[in-house]
């Protein structure tokens, strides 16, 4: 890497601004400089007190930066990123570790001025060498998404000790400056004396408000706060980070962690099983008015909540294979029986927001006039029912295994495959541990797998990361179906260019139904607000922001 070190006064072609304490993805921030504090937080959040949370799986690094290792929960505690994200926007980020940032007009230069009380862990201050370290090092060895994104950067320039700034290359990325807003920072002298790439459980040097107290990997790990942080009375921060400590608990499947949260061995659930949010307060603790059930109802897109068909098996290569098996899938069915009509079901990829295009697939209700299209469709496919089994044209019988790492979802796709059956195709259900799990994800070494498409209200790079043609190829990112489709490219470079909302929307729908017309995965089903249990000894702003409840701006009732 070839840095320019040079001090200056002003940092020339950069125009300075008096909201250069934020910067927001379309139009002006929300906030203005002199706020005090996010409208979703509370002047009166005391601090104090423990919240335990669980977790179901294990973990084996305290590294999240790195592609191996199964990370550890609440990671993102320890460390922050140079900006801070409001929660009531659809992208904006606010002044945090960096006191002001300068942008070009056109959007192709960032500038970072570091905020000078900013410290890391072992109380050494945070300089710009640091931030062009953590650059690099994430740009060559991060994550694929790093890489993705800081590949973008073609110079950076040290130009005072404590100001750097980025260049990007000419590619209309207009979201780049606030996706180099959201980057963590390293300690470059930490890494003088330890390797980058390894997978460790030695806590990194941060700059977050809680250190790693305690772990025992796959078990528990917590985090402590540290008292009189240098972002206590920040404006971003004002509200938020309220517990003494932080706890998380591992548990090998869902059902065991639900029953520690019943026990009182956890403080929060997030039930998002419908039937246990009817049924499930039937425990002493919830009878008795210990426990509170409250539903917080939010704005974002719901996501893609589905079963990806690994188009890198030839099998699932023909889209009328593809929209066969999707057809199997009896939503109606399982909504009415096992989930008391409380789900939504998942047509596109940004449901329940204004970024949703219109259906691409219209099915009738009735499963067995879509058993009869999807037999028709997987016979012009080529397969044939030879006595009860479908074979292709070799003889070969259509089989395939569905990968599951939440023994909860089982019951889902088990419905699915008896109506697969009915079809000649056999379905292995295979449940494997999280780690496991993770490394065939990784490895795209999978039939089938079930996964969740977290969207913003702000969709960017991440549908790059998601659904590109490049990420097909790529070890490590989101595009489980392995999705080519150079369309679909086009759709998200305009996306990532788009100067204003109504043309972010316009690409966004594009994306929305070419991913549809592809069917390459089987949609669930959505909720519409966060379904959150919790022991009645917290109080929550009376405020939720259009990204749904935020557990970083509760504090403990005493």
């Amino acid at each position: 890497m070839k840095l320019i070190l040079c001090v200056l006064l002003v940092v020339t072609a950069v125009s300075a601004k008096a909201d250069d304490h934020a910067i927001a993805m379309h139009g002006v921030p929300k906030y203005p400089p002199s706020y005090q504090r996010f409208d979703y937080t509370d002047k009166n959040a005391l601090k104090g007190g423990d919240l335990r949370l669980s977790r179901v799986g294990t973990f084996d690094s305290v590294h999240p930066y790195l592609v191996r290792g199964v990370r550890a929960a609440g990671l993102g505690l320890t460390n922050l990123a140079l900006l801070q994200r409001s929660m009531d926007e659809p992208f904006s980020l606010y002044a945090g570790l960096a006191a002001r940032i300068e942008v070009t007009p056109d959007r192709r230069a960032i500038t970072f001025h570091l905020r000078p009380t900013a410290r890391f862990h072992d109380g050494a201050e945070v300089m710009a060498t640091d931030i062009a370290f953590t650059w690099e090092a994430l740009r060559d060895h991060g994550r694929p998404n790093h890489r993705h994104y800081y590949k973008q950067v073609k110079r950076v320039e040290i130009v005072a000790p404590r100001s750097i700034r980025f260049d990007f290359t000419d590619n209309g990325n207009r979201e780049l400056p606030l996706i180099l807003g959201l980057m963590p920072v390293l300690s470059k002298m930490e890494f003088e004396r330890r390797q980058f790439e390894k997978v460790t459980l030695t806590p990194l040097l941060g700059t977050g408000p809680y250190k790693i107290e305690s772990l025992d990997a796959g078990r528990n790990i917590i985090y402590r706060r540290i008292k009189g942080h240098w972002t206590t009375d920040l404006p971003a921060y004002r509200g938020r980070h309220n517990f003494d400590r932080h706890r998380y608990d591992y548990f090998r499947d869902k059902n065991s962690a639900r029953e520690a949260f019943r026990s009182g061995a956890t403080d929060v659930w997030v039930e998002n099983d419908a039937r246990q949010w009817v049924q499930g307060m039937d425990f002493p603790a919830a009878t008795e008015g210990r426990v509170k059930r409250q539903a917080f109802p939010h704005q974002r897109p719901a996501g893609m909540y589905g079963l990806a068909l690994n188009t890198r098996r030839s099998k699932f290569a023909d889209i009328k294979v593809r929209r066969a098996i999707i057809l199997a899938f009896d939503f109606e069915w399982l909504n009415r029986t096992l989930f008391h009509s409380a789900y939504h079901r998942t047509v596109g990829f940004f449901d329940n927001s204004e970024l949703a295009a219109v259906r691409i697939m219209v099915q009738p209700q009735d499963i067995r006039q879509r058993l009869r299209r999807a037999s028709k469709l997987l016979k012009d496919a080529g397969w044939h029912i030879v006595g009860n089994k479908l074979l292709d044209q070799n003889g070969a019988p259509f089989q395939f295994e569905i990968m599951l790492a939440n023994r909860g979802e089982e019951r889902i796709v088990a419905h699915l495959a008896k109506n697969l059956e009915r079809l000649g195709i056999e379905v292995d259900l295979r449940i494997v541990d999280s780690a496991q799990y993770q490394a065939r994800a990784n490895d795209y070494d999978f039939d089938t797998m079930i996964y969740h498409w977290g969207v913003s209200l702000s969709p960017g790079n991440e549908q790059a990361f998601y659904w590109s043609s490049d990420s097909a190829k790529r070890p490590g990112t989101r595009n489980y179906p392995g999705v080519e489709d150079t369309i679909l490219d086009g759709w998200i470079a305009k996306l990532t260019e788009a100067p204003d909302r109504a043309s972010l929307i316009e690409a966004t729908q594009s994306i929305d139904q070419i991913l549809q017309a592809g069917h390459y995965i089987v949609p669930f089903f959505h909720q519409k607000a966060d379904q959150v249990m919790f022991w009645d000894k917290f109080v929550h702003p009376s405020v939720t922001p259009m990204y749904g409840y935020q557990i970083d701006t509760w504090w403990l009732d005493r």
